[in-house]
């Protein structure tokens, strides 16, 4: 537990516990304001966070504040610069923006993120918490700080957080295509729409979604392209928010044209640590994906459930993989798939 402050006058403390994993170096800075896109009162602190080394520590990190009676102290005066006007107490969230100034994680009351302030007298301390295992980054990882992230405690307004879209795959189903998904944290999103290109440079929609927009962690989605093109058909969702804000997932293809058994990794350098692989014509069954480094050790591995000839499944790498060559390999019982990956 240390000080941290922009100024003399009015310090926060952190803590950051390691829970018994590697020992590291954390770079920690406090400055006072608003971290933006709220439209409802909060509290008038930013902790910049990040890891020396990313992956490897499962940190707990805890952001002290105090809890002020702006109706009798308002925002502003000598005994409180940091809760604003009007802060409700029964609606904290602990918030996370990424480098793209993206909100990635809300936090909700009563969590272990974030704890009930209603039992804390005023003029005490009290704290927004990022948990190991609670708290997820935007790639749903939950294993700890490790970039240089912002975060802050708000009450939730209109806050619109960017739904993550994970586990898109296409498959061919006879002579349809199949496109899955699932939509994670998803909130105040309007509809998604399906588009479909031959060339993976102009997309036409060919399908729309309302969003379900009820709470759950995870929402899953499935769409049917009943008269796919003869070759390559390249697939990617468009997301659409309230606001009218769009977003698109990764693209994911389907060759219906390809006889031979074969799996391959596109594209090859991977970017974004997401890892498309192309299967084409596998018997249907149960297959497992191990990665491993070049020295044999394992960093992924997961299963996977194949309907059987063409289709794309994603994988979401840990965010602690590093910049190198890997090995991708998809068996069953009876079949083994070895590919080499370049991971940027």
């Amino acid at each position: 537990m240390f000080p941290v402050s922009s100024d003399f006058v009015s310090p926060n403390r952190m803590s950051l516990n390691m829970n018994n994993s590697t020992a590291d170096n954390f770079t920690v800075v406090v400055g006072k304001g608003d971290i933006g896109g709220t439209s409802a009162p909060v509290v008038k602190r930013i902790w910049y966070v990040s890891e020396g080394t990313p992956g490897g520590s499962t940190t707990t990190m805890k952001l002290y504040f105090t809890k002020r009676n702006w109706s009798i102290y308002p925002f502003g005066s000598a005994q409180n610069d940091e809760v604003e006007n009007g802060f409700l107490w029964t609606d904290p969230h602990l918030v996370q923006k990424d480098n793209n100034n993206a909100f990635v994680n809300v936090a909700t009351t009563g969590t272990f993120d974030v704890p009930d302030y209603m039992g804390n007298a005023f003029n005490t301390e009290i704290y927004g918490r990022y948990f190991i295992n609670v708290s997820s980054d935007y790639q749903g990882n939950k294993n700890g700080i490790n970039a240089f992230n912002k975060f802050s405690v708000v009450n939730m307004g209109n806050i619109i957080l960017p739904v993550t879209l994970a586990n898109i795959k296409a498959y061919q189903k006879n002579n349809t295509i199949e496109i899955d998904w699932t939509a994670l944290n998803e909130l105040n999103i309007d509809h998604y729409e399906v588009e479909r290109s031959a060339s993976a440079v102009s997309f036409t929609s060919i399908e729309t979604v309302a969003a379900h927009n009820n709470n759950l962690a995870e929402n899953y989605y499935n769409v049917l392209d009943k008269k796919p093109m003869q070759g390559n058909n390249f697939y990617r969702i468009k997301v659409v928010d309230k606001n009218g804000k769009v977003s698109y997932s990764a693209v994911v293809a389907i060759n219906t044209g390809i006889t031979k058994s074969s799996v391959a990794v596109q594209p090859n350098p991977v970017l974004n640590k997401i890892i498309n692989l192309q299967l084409n014509n596998i018997a249907a069954g149960s297959y497992t994906i191990a990665i491993c480094n070049i020295n044999g050790q394992q960093i992924c591995n997961q299963k996977i459930m194949h309907a059987g000839g063409n289709a794309m499944q994603q994988i979401i790498l840990p965010s602690s993989v590093t910049h190198g060559v890997y090995i991708v390999r998809v068996f069953n019982k009876t079949t083994t798939y070895n590919m080499r990956v370049v991971i940027e």
